[in-house]
């Protein structure tokens, strides 16, 4: 089954994810943002934290982090399409699916889509490593985001750093 991308939109903008986790997990109110123990791991603080405006989850110690169809694929095992349906109907929204296979050209064009998430994630992950290492260059840059936008910002966001030009060829 496919989904349209538009209809994924709608159910995200539709959704909050503090009102999904706390269908599961009692959340308590800490400022902007909400926090919990982690239902991924056992724990007797809570690191897991809910930031709303983001529409975002992160555990600061285990760290599963994601947004309202991943919370309910890591942490309720549903599928990305059952996800994506639960979420629909809890915002009484129509989904428009297609249960007829894909052509070759939507399949290549799909493993294109695919190929080109997996290698943005992970330089995604590259330069949000980059600013965690031991280096000069890499504390200052670390010191200017948390200053500016703080340390969970910081890190639920992924913010990164750029060590050099070609650096992620290398």
């Amino acid at each position: 089954m496919r989904i349209p991308q538009s209809d994924i939109d709608r159910v995200l903008d539709a959704t909050s994810i503090e009102e999904v986790i706390g269908d599961f997990i009692e959340l308590k109110k800490e400022g902007s943002r909400f926090s919990c123990c982690c239902p991924v791991h056992h724990e007797r603080r809570p690191s897991f934290k809910v930031t709303p405006r983001m529409n975002i989850y992160k555990c600061f110690s285990c760290g599963v982090s994601g947004g309202p169809i991943s919370f309910l694929m890591d942490v309720q095992g549903m599928t990305f399409v059952d996800s994506v349906k639960y979420l629909a109907k809890r915002a009484n929204i129509t989904l428009h699916t297609d249960e007829t296979p894909m052509t070759a050209e939507e399949t290549e064009t799909e493993r294109k889509r695919a190929t080109a998430l997996s290698i943005n994630q992970a330089a995604a992950k590259f330069f949000s490593d980059q600013i965690k290492k031991d280096d000069a260059r890499a504390k200052f840059a670390l010191e200017y985001a948390v200053k500016r936008w703080g340390r969970d910002l910081v890190d639920v966001a992924g913010i990164g750093f750029a060590p050099g030009r070609g650096a992620l060829l290398d």
